[in-house]
């Protein structure tokens, strides 16, 4: 799969949006949620290379033996991005959801989560900075997108 010039188009927007400039920075996972990213409710999750790593790990035990992931458990996580969002292993793909406390919960499938993790493992492989969106339906209108940002 290529990346596509919309793709870096929403890298570089990702970017802008976090006020971020990657040059020099030590290992780290951001998250923020954005309630109108290019006139959809986003939560863009930006890492390095070794966020990247850590991320494919979590998905990878979801796919698994794990039922839950807490994301501020993750080691690199940059507690000024923190937000209170929790992974689930599912009988169906829901999706991202913010629930009415604020807080928000991804729910899909192990084979879902899988797939996420080979969406992630497929960007170091081609050896290039892009993003990935990692949705439950690309058409379910309810659903939070997610997207993945690697610099």
């Amino acid at each position: 799969m290529y990346i596509t010039s919309s793709a870096k188009a929403i890298f570089r927007t990702c970017k802008t949006f976090l006020g971020l400039s990657m040059m020099n920075e030590k290992s780290y996972i951001r998250i923020k949620y954005f309630p109108d990213f290019k006139g959809k409710e986003s939560l863009i999750i930006s890492a390095d290379i070794k966020g990247l790593l850590e991320l494919e790990e979590v998905f990878w035990q979801l796919s698994d033996d794990h039922d839950n992931y807490d994301f501020s458990n993750l080691k690199l996580l940059d507690k000024e991005f923190d937000i209170n969002l929790s992974a689930f292993k599912g009988m169906n793909d829901i999706g991202l959801k913010r629930n009415s406390t604020g807080t928000f919960e991804w729910i899909v499938t192990k084979e879902k989560w899988g797939h996420f993790r080979e969406r992630l493992t497929g960007l170091y492989r081609i050896g290039s900075d892009g993003s990935r969106t990692l949705n439950a339906d690309q058409n379910h209108e309810e659903e939070i997108q997610v997207i993945f940002s690697w610099n």
